[in-house]
């Protein structure tokens, strides 16, 4: 059956909502979204229910660590519309956005994404080359078992586990994340 369905079947690949040549000239992208050029940009989103609250604390409780490490990083927070940005504490280089039109512009330039599990998300990162942490929610199929092959098969599963993990465990992930080299 595997020969018959080679000769009658195309294979499309992974199917995004971008050309990833659109997004290859990093420093054009983040011109064109208004990011400085000195400036490291992280970014943090779990999708839009409130089920990723503590995962966006956790990740605004380790920003000061890594700021301390990285002056120039700026984080922003994806708050979604289920979670109210005053929810989330003022700090220096840290802000907090309810909704960010074409996410996956600023995703396609950014230092380091810090992201929940999706697949969507997490392949779009694979698909433009952009460094990041993923953290898959505690019994979720999809995330732990799907998502996590589907990364493995690029060489590109980073996935952390939330359960445990401490602000300070997280900045140094998430710093080594984003010094290290991606495939």
């Amino acid at each position: 059956i595997r020969d018959w369905t080679h000769r009658t079947f195309a294979c499309s690949g992974y199917a995004l909502q971008f050309e990833h040549h659109d997004y290859s000239d990093v420093e054009k992208l983040r011109t064109r979204l208004g990011y400085k050029p000195a400036e490291k940009i992280a970014i943090a989103a779990v999708g839009g229910t409130g089920v990723g609250k503590p995962l966006l604390d956790r990740i605004a409780q380790a920003f000061p660590r890594m700021k301390r490490q990285v002056p120039e990083l700026r984080l922003i927070l994806v708050a979604g519309p289920r979670l109210s940005p005053e929810h989330f504490p003022k700090l220096p280089g840290l802000e907090v956005r309810p909704y960010v039109h074409n996410l996956f512009e600023h995703l396609a330039c950014c230092d380091l994404a810090l992201v929940q599990g999706g697949l969507s998300t997490t392949m779009e990162l694979v698909a433009t080359r952009r460094p990041f942490l993923s953290f898959p929610l505690q019994r979720h199929f999809e995330q732990c078992v799907h998502v996590r092959k589907r990364l493995a098969n690029y060489g590109a599963d980073r996935s952390v586990a939330y359960a445990g993990l401490t602000p300070e465990a997280l900045a140094e992930r998430a710093l080594e994340a984003m010094d290290a080299p991606v495939r």
